[in-house]
């Protein structure tokens, strides 16, 4: 099926990504295996990945806490390694955008493991070190990125407002750059409450957070202003309170049982 989803119409892709993710579902012998799975599907399907996918991943990732570090070191691995690649990288963010968005996600809520972690082994048997400024550097990025495509599709009315075309079949015809910016805010907001940031770190994320405060899109502009407030808050304990980590999900009743699987992170 992964293979079909290569060369499948682009019509029949957000079906068939949702059916793949229901089988992944059903049938994974680990939650390792379906969170790979489901990773491998985003990067296949490209802009014709439903919501109801991102969903399902998000989900097997929250509510399995012994592959947290793991689920947050394979994201951010493959949205380095998808984005940085690609001579066309406009378009590598368009075509991966649930990919970007899931790896924001869990970067904004586990961000904190991807520097504090056990960590990766590379191919050479060393530890592969994260940094709070990798972290930083790759949200600057994607920020940078999704706000140019943005500028561009400025003439159309619909993607100032939504960020988002939809198709005739109620599926995302495109993951709009507005989305992908909401996600950069919220992960920034989450990582300044995470991680331990020198100054310069935290005024490079606070300072990505306040563009947005200006932005022509006014959900991201209501978004920014909110969580600039939220960060001006005096009690420390509050703002940690407001921007915790998602509990564990309980997950659907027959996945509960399901081995987690290995759960150290030496390939990604």
């Amino acid at each position: 099926f992964l293979n079909y989803l290569i060369v499948t119409d682009t019509e029949f892709r957000p079906d068939l990504v949702s059916c793949i993710c229901n089988m992944a579902k059903k049938f994974a012998p680990t939650r390792r295996w379906q969170i790979d799975t489901l990773v491998k599907v985003m990067l296949l399907g490209g802009s014709s990945v439903p919501d109801t996918a991102l969903s399902s991943v998000c989900s097997a990732i929250a509510s399995t806490p012994g592959l947290y570090n793991y689920a947050v070191h394979k994201l951010y691995f493959t949205m380095l390694e998808t984005l940085g690649q690609s001579k066309l990288q406009k378009l590598a963010m368009k075509s991966s955008g649930a990919l970007v968005e899931t790896g924001l996600w869990a970067i904004g809520e586990y961000g904190d493991l991807l520097v504090e972690g056990e960590g990766v082994v590379g191919a050479d048997g060393n530890k592969i070190n994260i940094t709070n400024d990798d972290v930083i550097n790759l949200i600057e990025f994607v920020a940078q990125k999704a706000s140019a495509m943005m500028s561009s599709d400025i003439g159309s009315i619909g993607t100032v407002r939504t960020g988002v075309a939809k198709a005739d079949n109620g599926q995302n015809s495109e993951r709009g750059p507005a989305v992908i910016c909401e996600y950069v805010l919220t992960c920034v907001v989450k990582l300044l409450s995470r991680l331990d940031l020198s100054t310069a770190q935290r005024d490079r994320l606070e300072t990505l957070l306040k563009q947005f405060t200006s932005s022509i899109n006014v959900e991201l502009q209501q978004r920014a202003c909110e969580y600039t407030a939220l960060l001006s808050l005096s009690s420390q304990d509050m703002r940690k309170e407001l921007t915790g980590k998602v509990p564990p999900y309980a997950g659907d009743e027959p996945m509960r049982d399901l081995p987690v699987g290995e759960t150290t992170v030496d390939e990604v």
